[in-house]
């Protein structure tokens, strides 16, 4: 029982890992645009 859920949790993990580097680099151009309209 426990194996099976750290098996899932370390695919997902390295699943979202991935996608948290896709989400982070999409998030930091949009908080610039956010950033430049702001300034201006």
């Amino acid at each position: 029982m426990f194996m099976c859920i750290s098996i899932i949790v370390h695919r997902k993990s390295r699943h979202s890992f991935q996608y948290d580097k896709r989400f982070k680099k999409k998030n930091a151009q949009k908080k610039e645009q956010f950033y430049s309209l702001v300034r201006n």
